[in-house]
């Protein structure tokens, strides 16, 4: 497994388990410019690999963490050594009593008011600010920009972003470019809803076994049908491919040796190009340049001025 890193489709995951993802997001000062944690799980990446604007959205995010079991399970059958799994539920569910301990203030964007009802009932220590912005809003610009209008002005020590991908991510990014907004952010979706029991949850041994799709699956066909059925396959496969693509090799590993190399070059050393100049090894260059004198500027210097 040495040398294969997961990084589906360009995208690199840190390798913070829940209790440090979790410290994270608590060390996080309510005074500090704007972050935000992502937790992209298949359908993202998905969306990811069809283009769109969720690559810079989530190399923009300070903390980027895995919530999918299926991806996980399959990068280890193909020797690939997952991040740890942690899920924007589970994220919340541990963040959320330690915000109510402190008296936190709360932003949540997303959520309609019985279902915003229902989540602050669970948390009634925290100070709870809430916007419910119109479907659409990421690709008008009037109202994506009253909504970071809304995060600015809340101060907010956690923003709770509940709009669903990509939308969570593109507003998440524009809070952040902005530069205006304070606290931590959380890309979550449904988390809210699992957590004010508005949604029910799978139960744990099937979250465990990475069943959870199938559980909600089976609670609103109609919704994600197509997500796990139609969608979801192919980007399995594409991630089964990328897993299995052969590793660059590492310091250490590399079949060829630095034995071997010097031998080549001494064997080349002398003979002619094809426009007849002789060949000699790149380590005698390099001692001629260093003999040479100190007029030889470094190699990435001397690109740059002779570009």
């Amino acid at each position: 497994m040495r040398g294969r890193s997961f990084a589906p489709f360009g995208i690199r995951f840190d390798r913070l388990g829940p209790e440090a993802a979790l410290g994270f997001v608590l060390r996080w000062d309510r005074r500090r410019p704007f972050g935000y944690v992502v937790t992209p799980n298949v359908d993202h990446l998905g969306r990811l690999r069809r283009g769109g604007d969720l690559r810079t959205a989530y190399d923009d995010a300070a903390l980027c963490l895995l919530d999918s079991r299926v991806a996980a399970g399959l990068a280890r059958i193909c020797g690939v050594v997952p991040p740890p799994v942690v899920t924007g539920a589970d994220l919340l569910a541990a963040v959320m009593p330690a915000l109510e301990m402190r008296g936190a203030r709360v932003a949540v964007v997303g959520l309609d008011a019985a279902a915003m009802d229902a989540f602050a009932a669970c948390y009634p220590g925290v100070d709870f600010t809430h916007a419910e912005p119109a479907r659409g809003f990421e690709h008008d610009e009037a109202a994506l920009g009253a909504v970071v209008d809304f995060i600015e002005r809340a101060r907010a020590d956690c923003t709770i972003l509940a709009v669903g991908s990509p939308r969570q991510e593109v507003l998440a990014q524009a809070v952040r470019r902005r530069g205006r907004a304070l606290g931590i952010g959380l890309c979550v979706g449904a988390a809210p809803l699992f957590l004010s029991g508005v949604l029910r949850r799978a139960p744990a041994p099937l979250r465990a076994a990475g069943l959870e799709w199938a559980w909600r699956l089976m609670r609103e066909p109609a919704r994600l049908a197509r997500r796990y059925l139609i969608d979801g396959p192919p980007v399995l496969l594409a991630l089964a491919r990328e897993f299995r693509r052969p590793a660059l090799p590492g310091a250490g590993s590399c079949a060829i040796d630095r034995s071997i190399i010097n031998g080549m070059e001494a064997q080349c050393s002398g003979r002619l190009t094809h426009d007849g100049v002789p060949l000699v090894a790149r380590s005698a260059q390099r001692r001629v340049s260093g003999e040479s004198g100190g007029d030889a500027q470094p190699g990435r210097g001397s690109a740059r001025q002779g570009g």
